[in-house]
């Protein structure tokens, strides 16, 4: 019997949690997705799990939608998602692990709860949900950072991106973002509808996104190929430094053993001397012999040293002369990156400007259509009230025909009928007059009006050509400083070949030294075959040749650690120019495909695709001619390249040589030192260097910008001129329609007054009364006219007050809708959580006994607490609906 109870308790919950869920089964759904729950495990709902059971075997069609991935995108698999419930993009944690059915990513730049993608009414939506790095649709972003955007209706072949790239500034890595192409089918099997933006090509020319998405993934790559390269300098400049270290210790040791043999050979030598016997008279024959050689030894090593000490001075003083121009080369090296940089923004700058002049030839297109039908419906509306206005004045004549018969036939005195006729012309003429005045004085204002706009437009065309001759006079200016650059390149070129020269001499000055080296050591072989018994003075000698050699291996030495800075640098000039080779590439790429649509443009007749295309002929001229010096430079470096693998080898030979004699620490610390310090100033300058170029960047780009907005001022003028030159010659057409109607008029009535009738009275009262009707019609023209006149003043104030009326109910509906998304929202957070944690609590306890504490805590969880937080969601819900219907219809 307890089990009994027991299961028909259950049943009951179950049935009361089924039917609240069928009631309200989208809003959980939404609610759960915002929740912790994971990707992997799939989201069942009490409906799910209460026909869990009773699910038929037969195959039911689902919404499909897939996520392919683009070559320029964090690599993933294929996605397949199912849009029976609302899905969650999202990055992967412990929880969710990224799969073939989910939408989880193992990207850094993603957010857990990033985005969610529905369907819904025969519509998908994609919805970003507070992420930080943002979701874009076709390049376009959702909402601002950290803030929910509204549901954005998505298509079929739509590019959708997830985050942003990245760089890291410690690893200095970038972390790529999610870019997928989605595709999106229907229950029946259809692919759903495309995109307008993807479908349908715009007539005007536009540049299509998937280029500018393109052009945006190379700039891209360039940025991470220089970061790269920043790295390798790096690693480059910490191995020479550990380098220069290992040497100098490498450089210790061998002095000290060349010190230890040293004093080793000249003990063996003492005892040689010690152990023979020789006679007085010999010893003091070979005394003076040893004195006399010790003289000629000290006479040729005091020349050695003066012709040594005067090469040192020079190889120094050419160094330094190479240092120099090594700077030089390097300064203009860095300002031919910058004006590489320069043509880049011109160029991204020049597309900005195409898609700013489409825009504004679209927009107006549509005010010339709608113009077109304003006019349309004026000219209807007039045309209605002319036929309205002629059958009135066909009436009153009838009718005045009518009681002119009458008059006859009643009256017989010819006498009293041409008096009163008389009468009653005067009285009409006397009645129309003070009319026709004021209607004569109104179309007399009327031109005065026209005339102060007309100078009013000619002082602003004045001013915009002020504008233009400016911008004219900047441009030569940019011409300018590109001929400085051309002459900077060709005198880097002539410090080249001087560096060359200097290069020359000092291999011929090393094979002198070499020859030198060679004599000193046939001399020292001869004199140590010869037995001696004091060797002392000797070892003087061979100390100070030591030394010699010691100083000229020391020159070797720098002159080869110049010339490997500079095989360095002569590399990275190299791969510098390979960069700026294929920049100017690409720029010569965009300026075709610019020069495309500035044609385009110019059959149209605009201005300005005509300035466009002539700066864009000039960049291609200039990238033309940089393109021919690169290459030259690029010669000039190949030939520098084998003259200095040449000169490497020759430096090996004397290296392995030279390395035979011995040196001094003294000496080698010193130069040491003093290189230190060079390096240390060297160093400085290049910062210095490196911040006054970013200095005149920015100022570059604050000049970039002012021209830009310049240009923008330029084409709102342009746009206002020319639609004030349309509503001038509206305003002309219709003032000569009227001299034209008004002049036909006068014709009629003089011929009409030039006939003469018989002299008989029925033939005068029915001219009279011809005159007096046409003067009648023209009074009601003019009438006519002042009125529509002042319907078209009306009708303008109107539009104004309309204008501001609209921007008011705007921003009211946005305050409205602020107020209305935050509280229910909150509602129905704290519902799904509740949710939540029931559902967590009967997964986990599901295990343990039916006690009837556990029931009751179930049937409270699942029974009253999500009735009565959804209870108040729906009030709250209404209440804000409410309150939002009642604003708009205000």
């Amino acid at each position: 019997m307890e089990g009994l109870n027991r299961s028909h308790l259950v049943d009951s919950q179950l049935k009361l949690s089924i039917v609240i869920v069928i009631a309200l089964e989208p809003v959980l759904c939404f609610g759960l997705a915002f929740g912790g729950i994971s990707a992997n495990r799939p989201v069942l709902t009490l409906t799910d799990y209460a026909h869990e059971g009773q699910r038929s075997d037969a195959p039911v069609r689902q919404l499909i939608s897939v996520l392919m991935c683009r070559p320029n995108s964090h690599p993933f698999q294929e996605r397949t998602l199912y849009l029976d419930q609302p899905v969650k993009i999202g990055r992967s944690v412990a929880r969710a692990r990224p799969a073939a059915n989910n939408a989880i990513f193992d990207c850094k730049v993603l957010s857990r709860n990033h985005a969610l993608l529905w369907y819904e009414n025969g519509k998908f939506f994609l919805q970003d949900t507070k992420s930080s790095n943002g979701t874009f649709v076709n390049n376009q972003r959702l909402s601002k950072g950290a803030e929910e955007s509204p549901p954005r209706e998505v298509c079929s072949s739509d590019i959708v991106q997830f985050g942003v790239d990245v760089m890291e500034n410690t690893r200095k890595v970038t972390h790529g973002c999610i870019i997928a192409t989605l595709k999106l089918y229907l229950a029946d099997g259809k692919e759903a509808k495309a995109s307008p933006s993807t479908t349908v090509v715009s007539s005007v020319g536009t540049v299509p996104l998937e280029d500018m998405y393109q052009l945006k993934h190379f700039i891209q790559e360039c940025l991470h190929r220089e970061q790269l390269l920043e790295n390798k300098l790096a690693t480059m400049q910490s191995l020479v430094s550990n380098m220069v270290v290992a040497v100098d210790k490498a450089w210790k040791a061998l002095i000290e053993e060349d010190r230890l043999l040293s004093k080793i050979e000249l003990l063996e030598n003492q005892l040689l001397t010690c152990s023979k016997n020789f006679p007085e008279e010999k010893v003091r024959e070979e005394v003076r012999r040893l004195l006399d050689e010790k003289d000629s030894y000290q006479a040729a090593a005091k020349e050695a040293l003066k012709k040594v000490v005067q090469e040192k001075v020079e190889a120094v003083l050419k160094l330094k002369d190479i240092e120099r121009a090594l700077s030089n080369s390097e300064d203009e090296c860095a300002l031919l990156r910058n004006s590489c940089d320069q043509n880049q923004k011109d160029c991204q700058d020049l597309a900005q400007k195409y898609k700013l002049v489409q825009q504004t030839v679209e927009e107006l297109t549509q005010k010339l259509k709608e113009s077109e039908e304003q006019q349309a419906e004026a000219i209807e509306h007039l045309e209605q009230e002319k036929a309205e206005l002629q059958a009135c004045l066909h009436e009153k004549m009838d009718n005045q025909h009518r009681r002119s018969c009458i008059d006859l036939c009643n009256n017989d005195e010819l006498s009293l009928n041409d008096s009163n006729s008389k009468a009653k012309i005067d009285l009409d003429h006397t009645v129309d007059l003070p009319d026709g005045e004021l209607i004569l004085k109104k179309i007399e204002d009327l031109p005065e009006i026209t005339t102060k706009e007309v100078t009013q437009f000619n002082d602003e065309v004045e001013k915009l050509k002020q504008r233009l001759e400016t911008m004219e006079e900047d441009l030569h200016k940019s011409h300018q400083v590109v001929e400085d650059l051309i002459e900077q390149l060709k005198n880097a070129q002539m410090e080249i070949e001087l560096r060359d020269g200097v290069v020359r001499d000092l291999v011929e000055r090393i094979r002198l030294v070499k020859e030198d080296l060679d004599e000193r050591t046939s001399n020292d072989v001869k004199s140590n075959k010869v037995p001696d018994d004091d060797e002392v003075p000797q070892s003087e000698t061979v100390n100070k040749l030591n030394q010699q050699l010691e100083e000229m291996q020391e020159l070797l030495e720098e002159a080869r650690d110049m010339k490997q800075s500079s095989d360095a640098k002569v590399t990275q000039l190299k791969n510098e120019l390979d960069t700026a080779q294929f920049e100017c590439k690409k720029l010569n790429d965009e300026s075709e495909v610019l020069r495309g649509h500035i044609q385009f443009l110019e059959q149209g007749g605009n201005s300005c695709g005509r300035r466009l295309e002539e700066q864009m002929l000039n960049l291609v001229s200039s990238s033309q001619t940089l393109q021919a010096q690169y290459l030259q430079l690029q010669t000039v470096l190949q030939e520098a390249n084998n003259r200095a693998r040449q000169r490497s080898e020759e430096v090996e030979r004397l290296r392995r040589q030279l390395l035979e004699s011995q040196q001094n620490e003294k000496q080698s610390r010193n130069e040491a030192e003093k290189m230190k310090d060079t390096v240390k100033s060297l160093e400085e300058e290049v910062a210095s260097c490196k911040q006054i170029s970013g200095k005149v960047l920015q100022e570059d780009n604050k000049k970039n910008e002012e021209l830009q907005h310049s240009q923008q001022e330029c084409k709102s003028l342009q746009n206002w001129i020319s639609i004030m030159e349309e509503e001038l010659k509206t305003l002309k057409m219709k003032h000569l329609q009227l001299e034209e109607e008004n002049k036909t008029l006068k014709a009629s009535n003089s011929s009409k007054g030039s006939k003469k009738s018989s002299p008989e009275p029925s033939g005068e009262n029915v001219t009279s009364e011809d005159e007096s009707s046409l003067d009648m019609s023209e009074i009601t023209k003019q009438q006519d006219f002042v009125k529509v006149m002042q319907l078209y003043m009306s009708c303008k104030q109107r539009k104004a007050e309309l204008a501001k009326d609209l921007d008011r109910l705007k921003e009211e509906n946005k305050r409205l809708e602020n107020r209305s998304t935050t509280v229910p929202s909150l509602a129905i957070y704290i519902c799904a959580a509740v949710l939540f944690v029931a559902w967590l609590l009967h997964n986990a306890l599901s295990s343990l006994l039916l006690t009837a504490g556990f029931l009751f805590l179930q049937g409270f969880l699942f029974g009253v607490i999500p009735l009565m937080l959804l209870v108040w969601a729906l009030i709250l819900r209404i209440q804000s609906s409410l309150a939002f219907f009642t604003a708009t219809f205000d």
